[in-house]
């Protein structure tokens, strides 16, 4: 079963205060669930078991390593409720995973308060997943080993935070 992986900020939804009419505060739609010309970037995977796939992808593009935290969808349900989903190149570092991006589009009012509502239920029922900065390093570091990144196409602080000296010319592991 396919699934939908998006990077979120966990402590912005405070699902458990929540009364029966899901309301949710502003911080977490407009911090979350940005979107740009009415679209919302996932990274698809096929599988349960290749989660980390579309993790690495979200972690090879980041300025640096900190702990995040990404819900699954699913993209049979969002396409049940009429949210669109598109084939778009994904940007990141990892060649391999950049057709795995997909954007949710056509997005409206409407159809974003049927995404917070699957974010909502995705939370309640633990299709979250925090990954912390070693998991992040080892999953980098897995990634540049099997030779699916280079450690020069990384930024700066990701770099560093894996052991490699930043160096115009060169990146050298320290």
């Amino acid at each position: 079963m396919a699934l939908l992986i998006r990077k979120f900020a966990k402590s912005k939804w405070k699902v458990e205060q929540l009364d029966n009419n899901d309301d949710i505060g502003s911080d977490a739609l407009t911090s979350c669930l940005r979107t740009t010309g009415n679209t919302l970037s996932v990274w698809q995977v096929e599988t349960q078991e290749e989660v980390s796939k579309g993790i690495l992808a979200i972690v090879s593009n980041q300025d640096r390593i900190e702990t995040i935290d990404i819900i699954k969808l699913d993209p049979a349900e969002l396409l049940e409720k009429n949210i669109d989903i598109e084939v778009t190149d994904g940007d990141s570092v990892v060649e391999s995973l950049v057709k795995s991006h997909r954007d949710l589009s056509n997005l409206t009012y409407k159809k974003m308060g049927i995404i917070k509502d699957f974010m909502i239920e995705g939370i309640r029922n633990n299709l979250t997943q925090r990954v912390n900065r070693a998991q992040q390093i080892e999953l980098l570091k897995d990634a540049i080993k099997n030779d699916l990144v280079a450690p020069v196409a990384l930024k700066p602080k990701v770099r560093e935070a894996l052991g490699y000296k930043n160096d115009e010319k060169n990146v050298q592991i320290n």
